[in-house]
């Protein structure tokens, strides 16, 4: 008995057909490489950041800096170029440089707060006069850099040198002398001393000590917004129905600003830019 075989219909030598998944899988990886270089040619070339690359900037991550680790985003540097453009009028190419600078020291900020472990204070909606756009890009960054700022950690160098001061003054080196040589404030060269003064023209925090020092009496240490201070009365002046005044000598410690600690961290740590 003889066996038939019989030859397949699809012979290997014809050439099979592409299935539609397979040109569906290459157009749709053509379109994403298609969007990401137009992106790329936007972003990092033109450094565009108004309409389609501004919304395009919101779907697709893309980094427009790396400042010490932390990736400074295309989107956060082209929210605050519209800001800058709409509110101060810059020119665009300006106002992207202006806004990637900026976004590169907020980074800073971050990293600063997260090595302090600070948070800022919430903000509340109509605290602020400016503008919605503006408020969007400024409400996180100043209520971040004013929780930085006052920190103790921060301030801790400035906070150790008043310190440093009242030891002095306690084993009886002279005030004069000691403002004369160490005070950062304008009266420095006057040996701290700012004459009479009502009260009320002090900083708010140096009110209460003022009103309740007595002549030859010399404060403890009295934190501002922007400095530490010593107080000393050389002389009370008071009389019924009047204002009292008192001759004052006073030692001030500036607190370090902000900006100068940005500054100099962005001197030290890596900065990689990929805008052109």
């Amino acid at each position: 008995m003889s066996v038939v075989h019989y030859a397949s219909p699809i012979s290997a030598d014809v050439p099979q057909p592409v299935s539609r998944r397979v040109v569906w899988s290459v157009s749709i990886f053509c379109a994403i490489v298609g969007v990401v270089c137009t992106m790329l040619i936007l972003f990092l070339y033109f450094g565009a950041h108004r309409g389609f690359a501004s919304v395009l900037a919101r779907i697709v991550p893309v980094p427009a800096a790396v400042v010490d680790g932390r990736v400074v985003w295309y989107s956060e540097v082209s929210e605050r170029a519209n800001a800058l453009e709409r509110i101060s009028g810059v020119p665009s190419g300006e106002a992207m440089h202006r806004a990637l600078l900026l976004s590169e020291r907020y980074a800073v900020v971050k990293n600063l707060s997260d090595e302090l472990r600070v948070t800022p204070e919430p903000f509340h909606a109509g605290e602020s006069s400016l503008p919605p756009l503006y408020q969007a890009v400024l409400r996180r960054e100043s209520r971040l850099e004013a929780a930085v700022f006052l920190s103790e950690r921060l301030q801790s160098a400035s906070r150790s040198k008043i310190e440093a001061i009242q030891l002095k003054l306690q084993q009886g080196i002279g005030f004069a002398d000691l403002a004369t040589e160490y005070s950062e404030g304008d009266a420095a060269v006057f040996g701290g001393d700012i004459g009479y003064v009502n009260p009320s023209m002090l900083p708010e925090e140096l009110q209460t000590t003022a009103k309740t020092l007595a002549a030859g009496e010399t404060s403890s240490i009295v934190e501002t917004p922007y400095g530490f201070w010593l107080a000393k009365a050389e002389d009370v002046i008071e009389s019924e129905g009047e204002e009292r005044l008192i001759l004052l000598r006073v030692i001030e410690i500036k607190k370090d600003l902000l900006g100068d600690v940005v500054d100099a961290e962005l001197r030290r740590v890596r900065v990689r830019e990929f805008l052109r």
